[in-house]
């Protein structure tokens, strides 16, 4: 019928320690819970994810991850960075602890290899991945001078499109914070760039979420006119123009095809295209709007007509690479109307990091 028919399986109660690499690069809808690592290399690895299936659970959640590089029992080259996916999805941690260091990558990095080597592909990849952070604590981070709690793209991947939000003070008291590449997105009331501990991003006290335009053909380059764009672009790599607004088709992972962008929730975009009839517009997730108990809202102009999207959006015979090959969808897909679900309440806090061992 359309809906995503995947089911969420749960990693339970695992301890990771000692290893180079702790995860994966595909996961679907797998989520980890009561997970500890400490002492690794690499606390999380994971590279392709998606929006679980028919439930608002996070992908991560009660979980502990934790290193002390001085420890005697700390392994060479021991480290605190969760490298973590990208995409056109809503990434979820909850209730989750990242206590010691050494930091030196970040704490919470979006975008592990997403968009690899844009640089030759001239392009930027679907990489606009939402990142949702709700009783996320930062504990004892230490690393290199001011230690990074976030950071935007990871071993290459894109430094430009992820998001990240707060459900609650998990980000300092910023609501979202984007990458400080979007330097228009310093000029919108209630937004400030911030400093290394942020990964020089911008917070902003309003709600920023993703926009992606799936095309079934290249359009050319598009221009999205909007709050957050009134800039000159900077064309160099890695930002290709996006900064002022100027969208370049790519594929995520091979697959699919559109183009990404960041936009201001409640505000009104425009932009124009060859045709019309070949694309399909997404906004944010359900999933925010189920946490929040209130959809976000996004108006977009195209071509002179417009569409009021919200986060509760008809999202049938579309997938984690876009709408599925061989369907016919609306250009302005249709508002679901089912009431969002109530937030769900917060579990029991994980155990607090046991002290640094001297």
């Amino acid at each position: 019928d359309g809906t995503d028919n995947g089911k969420l399986a749960i990693v339970e109660d695992s301890l990771e320690y000692h290893s180079i690499f702790v995860g994966h690069y595909t996961l679907g809808d797998v989520q980890f819970k009561n997970f500890v690592s400490v002492w690794n290399s690499h606390a999380m690895y994971w590279k392709v994810g998606k929006n679980f299936a028919g439930t608002d659970r996070p992908h991560v959640v009660d979980s502990l991850f934790v290193s002390d590089n001085s420890a005697p029992f700390a392994p060479p080259g021991s480290t605190l960075r969760f490298l973590g996916p990208a995409g056109p999805f809503t990434f979820f941690l909850d209730n989750t602890t990242f206590a010691g260091g050494h930091v030196g990558d970040g704490v919470i990095c979006a975008g592990q290899h997403c968009g690899l080597d844009q640089t030759a592909q001239g392009t930027q990849s679907m990489c606009n991945v939402q990142y949702v952070l709700r009783g996320v604590k930062f504990e004892g981070i230490y690393g290199e001078q001011q230690a990074r709690h976030i950071r935007f793209g990871i071993s290459g991947g894109n430094p430009v499109l992820p998001i990240f939000t707060a459900l609650d003070n998990s980000l300092g008291g910023y609501r979202s914070i984007v990458s400080g590449k979007l330097g228009g997105f310093a000029q919108l009331p209630g937004c400030v760039q911030l400093g290394k501990e942020y990964d020089y991003g911008i917070g902003c006290d309003t709600p920023m979420r993703r926009l992606s335009i799936w095309s079934r053909k290249d359009q050319g380059t598009l221009q999205l006119r909007g709050p957050g764009y009134d800039v000159n672009p900077v064309w160099a790599s890695p930002t290709f123009g996006l900064n002022g607004g100027f969208l370049i088709k790519d594929k995520i992972w091979g697959h699919g095809g559109g183009y990404p962008a960041v936009v201001k929730a409640g505000a009104t975009y425009a932009l124009d295209v060859q045709d019309v009839g070949a694309i399909t517009l997404a906004f944010s997730d359900s999933l925010l709007g189920s946490l929040l108990a209130s959809p976000d809202n996004v108006e977009i102009i195209v071509n002179g007509q417009s569409c009021t999207l919200t986060s509760q959006h008809d999202r049938l015979f579309a997938g984690a690479w876009g709408p599925s090959p061989g369907t016919t969808r609306p250009w302005c897909p249709s508002t679901l109307n089912l009431p969002p679900r109530p937030p769900s309440p917060l579990p029991s806090p994980p155990p607090s990091p046991p002290p640094p061992v001297s």
